[in-house]
């Protein structure tokens, strides 16, 4: 195990070793990436979310309830100015139970379950408000759970009955809503909420339903009686519709010519919303037609004689032809267009008297704009019969940007935020994964590699020796081939010579077996090594010496293994010319 690990650190280092700066860099941030990454998901995941466990509390019950939960040894967080309590998500229902039981909040709205406790000598004044506020509750209950809605109060006034019909007056109601995102809710919701709280108390009708908002608007409309000529959300949505398709006609025609955001298009439409019924009668004078005939005869008998006397008389009836169209008019026709276009000036690119270019914005040439405004009239569908209007102005567009808007409508993404969160948290887990298997098979081949070679080369490293290299003008000398070196070590018996301490192994028992490793691992190194060495050696002959080190230190930076490789032949050619007898 502790050879694999000493290779496996040798081989990463040598891997990381043949990285370029830049590449190295790349690699520890990506390293610092992955390891950042997964502590803030393993710290996601351990902890524990928080949920809220009341809302919309007084001072009082949200007091009484910190400390419950203080005295509980409870996590909690505030929130909403001290009116929402968060806790851990997996204690929620476990302690409403626990304070439902002890009759916290005490506060807030009630439901029906005010009449669990029955009381004796209760008037008739106290049991209608006691109805009245569990309607109340039960309402603001309701409307709480919409998706939209934060918190609900709900206001009904119910008046007294009355003795004659006509001194009757009309229940209404009132809701306020806290809402969850800072823009107005969809009609249909709105909607809704009028005909959830009319349907619940008597004789009251959504016109006489009031919505608000804490902001201070008013999200519904007032359906009143007299108002016959208000349009409802769908024929608002309608009108919307229609003009917001005129408009992108008109844009997309203007700007392929003037290009993106130098054309603005607003159009407005006044729809007819009256189901029109026509009768067209169309006489022809020119021509008659029968419309009744009446053949009338009689007979009276001849006196004196058996014969009779016969007489007949014919009315006709003529009228003019006549034709009778019955028309009945689709409700929603366009009765009037009033069509605004604002087209920015022209650029243009200057040279001034120095020949600098400069960037001006002209106006445009009255006949352009003469030609986009037809363009833009057949795109809406211009018609001088209903008295449309037109307007297009060239004027230079303002380089300010406009001031941001506080309450910036969310987008949709915003109704999800824990499904999104979840899915973008699994996908960078994914890619983490993804990233660490590539790393992982790429070291593992690399070191199957590495095994490989060194398996042929001899199995293990040979250790770092102490004997310092020869002079650089050994380098000039012939070299021996491998089997000249072999023959003369087989000639020439050479002297004991100290062993170096091998880093790996440091047991005497294993002294033999590692030298013949090291034989074995010198002479498959010599083969590998021999070509280069006899490049170097012819390179070196034909540089002066002073050249000669500048080049040695390029070959080394640029070859770093073939050179690691050339110095051990050298130390090992030396140590051969050391033990070889010398001529007396």
């Amino acid at each position: 195990m502790n050879d694999f690990l000493a290779r496996f650190r040798y081989q990463v280092a040598q891997m990381f070793s043949r990285l370029s700066m830049q590449q190295k860099m790349l690699l520890i941030l990506f390293t610092v990436g992955i390891l950042t990454t997964v502590i803030v998901l393993f710290v996601w995941a351990t902890s524990t979310p928080l949920e809220p466990l009341f809302t919309d509390l007084s001072g009082k019950d949200a007091a009484d309830i910190l400390e419950k939960l203080k005295e509980r040894g409870i996590e909690y967080k505030l929130s909403d100015g001290g009116h929402t309590i968060l806790v851990p998500s997996n204690r929620v229902y476990d302690l409403r139970l626990e304070f439902a039981r002890e009759g916290l909040p005490e506060s807030g709205s009630v439901g029906y379950e005010i009449f669990d406790k029955q009381e004796l000598g209760v008037t008739e004044f106290r049991q209608q408000i006691a109805y009245k506020r569990a309607l109340e509750g039960e309402l603001a209950r309701t409307i709480r759970s919409i998706d939209v809605v934060d918190r609900a109060s709900v206001f009904i006034v119910i008046p007294k009955e009355r003795l004659f019909e006509k001194d009757q007056q009309v229940p209404t109601a009132s809701v306020q809503l806290k809402l969850k995102r800072s823009t107005p809710p969809p009609p249909m919701t709105i909607e809704a909420i009028a005909h959830l709280v009319a349907s619940s108390v008597e004789g009251l009708t959504p016109e006489n339903v009031t919505i608000t908002d804490t902001r201070g608007r008013i999200l519904s409309q007032n359906h009143n009686a007299s108002s016959q000529l208000a349009l409802s959300n769908t024929q608002i949505e309608f009108r919307r519709k229609i003009e917001q398709d005129l408009a992108e006609k008109a844009q997309k025609v203007l700007e392929m010519h003037v290009g993106p955001g130098n054309a603005i298009v607003q159009v407005t439409a006044e729809l007819n919303w009256a189901q029109v019924e026509k009768t067209i009668q169309d006489v022809n004078p020119d021509r008659s037609v029968t419309v009744s005939e009446e053949i009338s005869e009689e007979s009276t008998p001849i006196e004196n004689s058996t014969s009779l006397s016969k007489s007949s008389n014919t009315i006709t009836n003529y009228e003019n032809a006549k034709t009778i169209q019955k028309i009945v008019e689709e409700v929603g026709n366009i009765e009037r267009l009033s069509v605004a276009v604002l087209i920015n000036n022209k650029k243009e690119v200057v040279e001034d008297a120095e020949g600098n270019q400069q960037v001006r914005f002209v106006p445009r040439d009255p006949a352009e704009l003469q030609q986009l405004e037809a363009l833009v009239k057949t795109a809406v569908g211009f018609q001088e019969e209903r008295n449309d209007q037109f307007s297009i102005v060239n004027m230079e567009f303002s380089p300010e940007n406009w001031e941001e808007d506080l309450d910036k409508p969310d987008t949709p993404l915003g109704d999800y935020p824990e499904l999104i969160q979840k899915i973008l948290i699994f996908l960078i887990i994914l890619a983490a994964i993804f990233i660490m298997r590539s790393i992982f098979n790429y070291l593992k081949e690399r070191n199957e590699e590495l095994e490989k070679q060194i398996q042929q080369m001899g199995g293990i490293m040979i250790p770092q020796s102490t004997t310092t290299a020869p002079a650089m003008a050994t380098t000039t000398a012939p070299v021996a081939t491998k089997g000249e070196r072999r023959a003369a070590a087989k000639e020439t018996p050479q002297p004991a010579q100290p062993q170096p301490k091998p880093q790996a192994i440091a047991q005497q028992p294993y002294q033999e077996e590692v030298e013949e490793e090291e034989e074995e691992y010198e002479e498959d190194l010599d083969d590998l090594a021999e070509a280069e060495v006899i490049k170097a050696n012819e390179f070196f002959k034909s540089k002066s010496k002073s050249r000669v080190n500048i080049q040695i230190n390029h070959y080394v930076k640029q070859n770093p293994e073939a050179a690691s490789k050339l110095l051990k032949v050298w130390l090992l050619e030396g140590e051969e010319d050391e033990n070889k007898p010398r001529k007396p």
